[in-house]
């Protein structure tokens, strides 16, 4: 079965011999070693996001282009939303709601593929996600099915935010508002005093973890 998972090495070893560099002047770019960029053609040291985006930068591709150099990054669905344009865009890994689990979401090699969105319809340089959500549980506080919502990375809340937390156990994903009660924590759709689609746990067992909060929401864009 072909793997729809994109092969990094390839891809820098790509855009290097396609702009015609050798693996000396893109360490030189890169302000590091000439053993390193090998280690990363070859995916004996996986690079990172972060890593993919400075070695997109320094050889003149946003990071779209350089992925796009690989046939499984296509195939695995960056034709996604790309908004207005400007100089200062985001790249956010896109991770299917499918078979999630704690480990994909919080990994900073694996996403399914990324949309790009500009910088100033975020508050911060922080990490972000972006999920489909895949139902209407949420649809009185303005999030649809179909809808794609930008989920910024953290680990305290306050009450009524709303969040996205996974299952630990059977890697199933709610986005759903967050109060805090003594050593419980109630995800519900509602407000604290209604009981529709109400999860309650205690946060000692760590039965959720609990990714981050809902920052942006991109309306049914497909």
């Amino acid at each position: 079965m072909k793997s729809n998972t994109p092969d990094y090495g390839k891809i820098i070893t790509a855009a290097r011999i396609k702009s015609d560099i050798t693996q000396d002047e893109l360490a030189r770019r890169l302000g590091i070693g000439k053993t390193m960029i090998s280690n990363y053609e070859t995916n004996y040291t996986p690079p990172t996001l972060k890593i993919l985006e400075k070695v997109a930068s320094a050889l003149g591709y946003t990071l779209l282009e350089l992925l796009s150099l690989d046939p499984a990054c296509k195939e695995s669905g960056l034709e996604l939303p790309r908004s207005v344009q400007p100089s200062n865009d985001k790249h956010i890994r896109f991770i299917e709601t499918k078979n999630i689990s704690c480990e994909k979401l919080l990994s900073d090699m694996y996403m399914d593929s990324y949309i790009t969105i500009p910088g100033f319809m975020l508050s911060s340089d922080d990490n972000y996600i972006c999920i489909r959500v895949t139902d209407n549980t949420m649809k009185e506080h303005g999030i649809s099915k179909n809808d794609f919502v930008i989920i910024r990375q953290q680990k305290n809340f306050s009450d009524a935010d709303t969040v996205f937390a996974v299952n630990k156990s059977s890697d199933t994903a709610v986005i759903r508002k967050y109060f805090r009660q003594n050593h419980q924590i109630i995800l519900t759709s509602a407000n604290i005093d209604q009981n529709l689609n109400r999860i309650i746990y205690d946060e000692r067992d760590e039965e959720y973890e609990i990714i981050g909060n809902v920052e942006k929401i991109l309306k049914n864009l497909h």
